[in-house]
């Protein structure tokens, strides 16, 4: 096996992958299937493994195809792995596992909670927080009361990553993290709000709980949360995903937000919106959203579009706001 090449996968060490969680081996699986741990040592050194935490691998080409979210997921699981699920991922790697948005890179340090109770400790490359409460109920799975092939829990609650994202990161990033929980339907504001009575002493409690306030499942995209924010940020009342409709009641548009007091109509304006699978330019998307913003327009109710650059200058985002409700005004 020494000839090894990175691109060939020995037959027993792919049958050994498919039957882990993640894909995540570890030495004792790798025993089992009779395979050395000098056999794993060997596959790392020639290239067909990586060593992703003691113990732990995952094949190379799954490594080398993850993107770096995924790579972080992979790295929280075999902490979980290596602590025979004593602890379960939480803060932003839960919130990566969860598919939540992050507003920046994964932290290179993997984010884990202790399923009992127990004192926080930190490590090269892992911090383990304090538990949410002991039992189950702070952990995913939960419909059914299962866990993993491997008998452990993975993750704490959707909710929970939610708030621990606000906690490292601060309102914006909890705020878009929360919205996107709510909006796939994986919590509700009620649960959040239960979580914190629930966590009297948590840290950062008041922001926490400006978090759950300002959270809304309307919002469809990380963008849309952050435009959101700056818009009641700036002192605006915004009603989102709000529909226009001509005097006759026929459909217009849902825009992304409604500004009531001014008659203007802001829209999140991504650039994925107008672009193809394949990354070229989607023309009739162009078209079609030329003509629904003309639409907008004719009803009297001027369109502001704000970009991912111009969340950085609020100001700027107000002066063009006031200038499209003085159009309104006329």
């Amino acid at each position: 096996m020494v000839g090894t090449s990175r691109r060939t996968v020995p037959d027993e060490l792919r049958v050994l992958a498919g039957r882990q969680p993640h894909g995540i081996m570890t030495l004792a699986a790798a025993d089992g299937a009779g395979i050395a741990a000098e056999e794993m040592a060997r596959w790392v050194r020639s290239g067909v493994l990586v060593r992703v935490f003691r113990g732990t691998y995952v094949l190379t080409e799954v490594w080398d195809a993850a993107s770096s979210e995924a790579r972080h997921v992979l790295r929280g699981a075999a902490h979980v792995v290596a602590l025979e699920g004593r602890s379960v991922v939480s803060h932003t790697t839960a919130a990566a596992f969860h598919g939540l948005p992050l507003l920046a890179p994964p932290p290179e340090r993997v984010h884990l909670a202790r399923r009992q109770e127990g004192q926080g400790r930190s490590g090269r490359g892992f911090v383990v927080h304090e538990t949410y409460g002991e039992g189950a109920e702070h952990v995913e799975p939960r419909e059914d009361g299962s866990r993993s092939a491997a008998g452990m829990a993975w993750a704490v609650l959707p909710v929970l990553a939610a708030l621990g994202v606000a906690e490292l990161h601060g309102w914006v990033a909890g705020v878009t993290a929360l919205d996107a929980a709510l909006h796939r339907r994986l919590t509700t504001v009620d649960e959040a709000r239960g979580w914190l009575e629930r966590l009297p002493r948590r840290p950062r409690l008041r922001l926490l709980r400006r978090v759950v306030d300002a959270a809304d499942p309307l919002c469809e995209s990380p963008l849309e949360s952050q435009v959101r924010l700056l818009l009641l940020g700036l002192g605006y009342r915004v009603v989102a995903q709000h529909v226009l409709r001509t005097r006759a009641g026929e459909f217009v548009a849902r825009v992304d937000f409604w500004l009531p007091d001014l008659g203007v109509v802001v829209e999140a304006d991504g650039a994925v919106k107008y672009v193809r699978v394949d990354g070229s330019a989607d023309h009739a998307a162009v078209r079609s959203e030329r003509r629904r913003h003309q639409a907008i327009e004719a009803l009297g109710h001027p369109v502001v579009r704000v970009e991912q650059h111009d969340l950085s200058n609020p100001e700027a985002v107000r002066q063009r706001i006031r200038s499209a409700a003085t159009r309104a005004a006329r």
